[in-house]
This record gives C-alpha cells, sequence and structure tokens, in this order.
C-alpha cells in the first residue's frame, strides 16, 4: 500500500531566538529517531507525527521542544 511521507525539517532555537548550535544531538521522544541538528539549527527527521517533542543535547545541556506538523501537500517536504 501506500502512505504519506512526512518527514520535514525542523528548525530549533533558543530562548533568545538564536539558533541551537550545529552537531547537537535530537531525539524525537515517540520513535527514538535520532539527528544531528545542523548550521542554523536546522534538523532533517524522516517520519513525524501531527504532534511531536524532541529532545536537545548540547554542550551547555539538555532541553526539548514541541512542534505540530499539519498535513503537507502532495510533492511539499515542510520546513518548521
Amino acid at each position: 500500500g501506500m502512505s504519506r511521507y512526512q518527514g520535514a525539517s525542523v528548525s530549533f532555537v533558543d530562548t533568545t531566538g538564536a539558533p541551537l548550535p550545529a552537531g547537537a544531538a535530537a531525539t524525537l521522544t515517540s520513535t527514538g529517531e535520532a539527528a544531528i541538528v545542523g548550521y542554523d539549527g536546522v534538523a532533517f527527521f524522516r517520519r513525524l507525527d501531527s504532534d511531536n517533542h524532541v529532545t536537545i543535547h548540547e554542550a551547555k545541556g539538555d532541553c526539548s521542544a514541541v512542534f505540530r506538523l499539519d498535513p503537507p501537500k502532495a510533492g511539499d517536504l515542510p520546513q518548521l
């Protein structure tokens, strides 16, 4: 059968709005999928749910983020 692809690029920022540093490890709580945060705080996840919780481990300490993924239109790759 077919299923809709639900991957997305996600931009992570700190409380001041600055991008998280490249090299931080982001882990999707629901699946355990890990992604490395790249330049401009962007990480890519291959499979997201409608509601997502991510834990990020970096040199300054751990933090978390919660975000929503609305179903993308056919052919779109969301950037959150």
